[in-house]
């Protein structure tokens, strides 16, 4: 069924989903395609932008407006080739900055305007620079449209943010005393630890058939396939719970979505008494850390968590790399000290 304004894909899972998009607006549309819920929700949609429709021309699709931009920006190659997930996380970033500006022209859009926006989300530092990116990315093909000459948001800079901190000796003590072995947390915790993966691809790990059987991973967020042992620690703890071709469930045994994961464990790091900071991504880096101090090299390190580039994993592993360089140095400052007194 084809009908205006609505995109439907299917999902990681297979099920069809849809939307529908005007003016910079993005609603998930109910039921199947052509049921009655589905049909009585398209049309209500329609029904609210009736008004919009009836507005001065400045506010139409067709006046190059930022609700225009985004329409086209959503329907580009460039968006429509990125995983579901992260369609709906870029859709979320840029839909406050829609509800609130997507009638104004973007030929009008100038410097000072952005700066302003931008700057008045100093409170939220990842936020901005998240917004800043898709509205660059905006930009991109409203100059290739001939809408602009000029990127309005040039020269504008990111905020600082705090980078993710890797779990601690201290961190990893509080959560393994709070959470028992046999307990869901548990083992949350150390599946992300022994395999070092987002957790996008943590709810999808299936369970091993017995001991000797590797996880075999297709990364959701870049498509890398990753076949990882699994550790006799991370096996002793798969063994305390049922089979189920899922590794981790919710209480209702259900498999986890990425997002109601990521609320649940940090949930469970709360009850275990650990700071704010910590999430289940400071585990990925954590096991990185781990993996560095064992002795394994930047590109051992790379096949075990599936980071595209090198540079990636050299940010997380740069700290223990310092530490490990600094003692070797510091040691052989002593020989040589040592050295030059028994000369003298």
């Amino acid at each position: 069924m084809r009908l205006k304004y609505v995109n439907t894909f299917k999902d990681r899972h297979g099920r069809p989903r849809s939307y529908y998009r005007r003016f910079g607006r993005s609603v998930a549309l109910p039921g199947e395609p052509g049921s009655d819920e589905f049909l009585e929700a398209y049309q209500a949609e329609l029904k609210k932008d009736e008004s919009v429709t009836s507005r001065p021309a400045g506010h139409h699709k067709a006046s190059r407006s930022i609700a225009a931009l985004a329409d086209i920006y959503y329907d580009s190659p460039d968006f429509l080739r990125l995983k579901p997930g992260t369609q709906a996380a870029y859709r979320s970033c840029l839909k406050s900055f829609l509800d609130e500006h997507g009638h104004r022209s973007v030929p009008k859009l100038e410097y000072r305007h952005l700066s302003a926006i931008i700057g008045r989300m100093k409170d939220r530092p990842a936020a901005a620079n998240n917004l800043l990116k898709r509205l660059r990315q905006m930009f991109v093909i409203a100059r290739r449209m001939k809408w602009i000459t000029e990127d309005p948001s040039q020269g504008i800079g990111s905020f600082r943010t705090n980078e993710r901190k890797a779990w601690g000796p201290e961190e990893h003590a509080a959560f393994i005393k709070h959470w028992a072995p046999g307990t869901m947390p548990r083992l949350a915790y150390m599946a992300h630890f022994h395999t070092g993966q987002r957790r996008g691809d943590i709810v999808r790990l299936s369970r091993p058939k017995g001991p000797g059987e590797p996880f075999r991973i297709t990364q959701e967020k870049t498509g890398v396939k990753l076949v990882i042992d699994v550790s006799e620690p991370l096996w002793e703890e798969i063994e305390r719970h049922e089979k189920r071709m899922v590794l981790l469930v919710t209480s209702f045994g259900k498999p986890f979505t990425a997002n109601g994961y990521g609320n649940w464990f940090r949930e469970r790091c709360r009850e275990a008494g650990l700071p704010e900071w910590c999430t289940s991504h400071g585990l990925r880096k954590a096991a990185a850390v781990d993996l560095a101090e064992a002795g394994c090299t930047t590109k051992e390190i790379q096949s075990v968590g599936g980071w595209i580039s090198l540079k990636e994993v050299e940010r997380y592993t740069r700290e223990s790399e310092q530490a490990k360089l600094a003692k070797r140095a510091m040691a052989k400052r002593s020989r040589n000290a040592k050295l030059q007194t028994s000369k003298s």
